[in-house]
């Protein structure tokens, strides 16, 4: 099968495998990226040990792969991890990416030149509202390999997934130098929640052109739900407390809060994230 050319497009991708379900996702996720496209990952790992646990990357030889492996740290940073990576991308089209989603090939190609063709800034690719298909751990991933990560072996078998809401989660497809001269990720936020609703504010009253695509689902592999990703996050109240300060900020100082986020203060540690730093894109 032809690989899709997704040159232009980077995605970026945090990931701890603190679960087997993890590691599963991970190594699903990847191997239908690597199955269906030619284009760039970078991962960003954080593990027990300061080794990686994916011991798959190798055989991924259509992914030009970026990894950078640290020992855990006291909080799963996920907001910084993007940034770190965020600042390397060199490419015009930059995805926000959980390891545990995947989309329809032609949604993907559609959703880079949507933003190549200057069409959009940023794009959540699916339906506003029931927009995810959870796809549920008894699926046979095994068959789902052996069909070519077909995408239709899960649209044709409904006992595997579920709709879902979907809203501002999963992946988000950017401009990249939108994405970086307008803050990436706010580094204020701690591990879970709720960067993905600050974050899509963000954008919308910036004023970008930002879509979501109609008729269009996630797919999204269930996997056991940690501190990194419920609300046992241990920051999950002091994040709120950001959201709702931002929030207030934008509505009583709409200009403080554009400037804010063309140069926050975490900007200073990176090349290329803030309104007065060089972006790298050729």
């Amino acid at each position: 099968m032809e690989k899709i050319d997704l040159n232009e497009t980077t995605f970026i991708i945090p990931i701890r495998i603190e679960h087997p379900d993890r590691y599963r996702n991970s190594k699903t996720t990847l191997s239908f990226l690597n199955q269906h496209f030619i284009t760039n990952v970078f991962i960003y790992e954080s593990s027990k040990d300061g080794e990686s646990e994916l011991d798959f990357l190798e055989s991924l030889g259509n992914l030009k792969i970026k990894h950078w492996v640290i020992k855990d740290e006291e909080t799963f940073h996920r907001t910084k991890y993007l940034n770190i990576m965020l600042d390397s991308v060199t490419t015009k089209v930059s995805v926000n990416y959980d390891i545990d989603v995947i989309l329809s090939p032609k949604n993907y190609i559609e959703c880079q030149n949507k933003i190549l063709n200057g069409e959009c800034d940023v794009i959540y690719p699916y339906e506003f509202g029931m927009g995810q298909k959870m796809v549920n751990p008894n699926i046979n991933l095994d068959e789902f390999r052996e069909s070519g990560f077909d995408i239709n072996y899960i649209d044709n078998r409904n006992e595997f997934y579920s709709i879902f809401t979907a809203e501002c989660g999963h992946c988000v497809f950017f401009n990249t130098d939108i994405y970086k001269s307008n803050g990436g990720e706010n580094e204020r936020f701690l591990s879970y929640g709720p960067e993905d609703k600050e974050r899509k504010e963000r954008f919308e009253k910036l004023g970008f052109k930002v879509e979501w695509k109609s008729g269009y689902y996630v797919y999204h592999f269930e996997h056991y739900r940690g501190s990194d990703s419920s609300q046992n996050n241990p920051h999950f109240s002091h994040n709120w407390q950001v959201y709702n300060s931002i929030t207030q900020l934008c509505i009583n100082y709409p200009d403080r809060y554009r400037e804010f986020y063309q140069n926050p203060d975490y900007s200073i540690k990176y090349n290329t994230i803030g309104k007065d730093k060089k972006i790298t894109n050729e």
